[in-house]
Formats: structure tokens, C-alpha cells, sequence
């Protein structure tokens, strides 16, 4: 069995990060968001963007794909999705590419707790 390293990149790496990579943006305010998923370490970016950082490789193969599907995604469907507008490169202390997203508020949906019939009324 493999064990994966997961990343935990803090505040500080991701103000470097943003600082190298997007000079545009250093001056903007970066604070983590309090419900984290798994696969994504998220960072509020001033106050209408957000920061998704891959906590592992595998989570990383995600990233190109996203910011080619998502804006197409976006014209054919009816709420809003994010949609991604900057793609960060990997580094020495960072090693996966990253995600510029506008922010959308809302909730998060892993949060949500449904009944059976609910979920099945969903897949509908």
C-alpha cells in the first residue's frame, strides 16, 4: 500500500506563490477558508476571488483539466459554477500547478445532509 503525501500550504507559501506569480495580486488580502475539502486546500484572494491548492499528485492532474472544461462548462448550464481564471505553475516549494477562481459565495455542498429520497430526487 502507498501512502500519499498530501500538501498543507500555509498562508505564507501562498502569498509567495501569488507574490512570484501573479505580481497583480500581492498586494490583495489571502486568508483561508474555514470548511476545507479533501483534495483542495482553498484561500479566499482579496474579495472576489479564491486560491485552490491540490493537496496531492494526483489531485493535481485535475488542474489543466479544469481550466479548459470549466469555462465551457459554464455557458450550458443554469446557476453559476466557478469558473477558473488564472493557472499557477508549480515551484521548489510548491509542487503542483494551482487555480485562480472567480469566488462565488455559497454553500458547500459536502456539507449537505439529505435523505434517501432526497438524493434519489436528485438524480432524477
Amino acid at each position: 500500500m502507498t501512502m500519499k503525501t498530501e500538501m498543507m500550504p500555509t498562508v505564507e507559501l501562498v502569498r509567495r506563490l501569488i507574490a512570484e506569480q501573479f505580481p497583480q495580486y500581492a498586494g490583495l488580502p489571502i486568508v483561508e477558508v474555514a470548511q476545507q475539502g479533501h483534495d483542495n486546500r482553498t484561500y479566499r484572494l482579496g474579495d472576489d476571488m479564491l486560491i485552490r491548492m491540490p493537496s496531492a499528485a494526483e489531485y493535481a492532474l485535475k488542474v489543466p483539466i479544469e481550466q479548459t472544461v470549466l469555462p465551457q462548462l459554464a455557458d450550458y448550464l443554469s446557476i453559476p459554477i466557478p469558473v477558473p481564471i488564472k493557472m499557477g505553475e508549480a515551484s521548489e516549494e510548491y509542487p503542483y500547478p494551482f487555480s485562480i477562481y472567480k469566488w462565488l459565495a455559497g454553500k458547500s455542498i459536502n456539507r449537505l445532509i439529505l435523505t434517501t429520497q432526497e438524493t434519489e430526487q436528485l438524480v432524477l
